[in-house]
């Protein structure tokens, strides 16, 4: 969450965490528990499975910022 904010990503919490669960429970993330800490944190990275999707995701967005581009005229 904080790596989002620093980079001025806005996402309601509500909206992230059911997003990361759906995805580990997809198989595309790995959550590992850090609790080191006086608070448990909750990591994730992406699976060997979410690396092999990769690809295609990054082609899928490619192509709809390409429309969208064009959409606005740009």
């Amino acid at each position: 969450m904080r790596t989002l904010e620093d980079m001025d990503f806005t996402i309601d919490r509500n909206t992230l965490y059911p997003l990361l669960r759906r995805l580990e429970d997809q198989g595309l993330l790995q959550a590992d528990w850090d609790t080191s800490q006086s608070r448990p944190r909750k990591y994730y990275t992406t699976s060997p499975e979410g690396l092999s999707l990769l690809p295609e995701m990054q082609a899928i967005y490619t192509a709809y910022k390409q429309a969208i581009e064009q959409i606005m005229g740009g």
